[in-house]
């Protein structure tokens, strides 16, 4: 399906989704009380799951 070298890029990229999706979906319900960015950090979670699929 997918090459090894694809499958390298992609666990950066997973690694890098996951770092931003975490701090979002602290700040987005903890310190800001807003939906916006938990909303935000919900989607980045998702498409880094879907990701993390495909790589590994």
């Amino acid at each position: 399906m997918l090459s090894a070298a694809t499958k390298r890029k992609l666990r950066h990229v997973v690694l890098a989704g996951t770092i931003v999706s975490f701090p979002l979906l602290y700040l987005g319900p903890v310190t800001l009380e807003e939906a916006a960015v938990t909303m935000a950090g919900l989607a980045v979670g998702i498409v880094t799951a879907v990701l993390a699929w495909f790589a590994f």
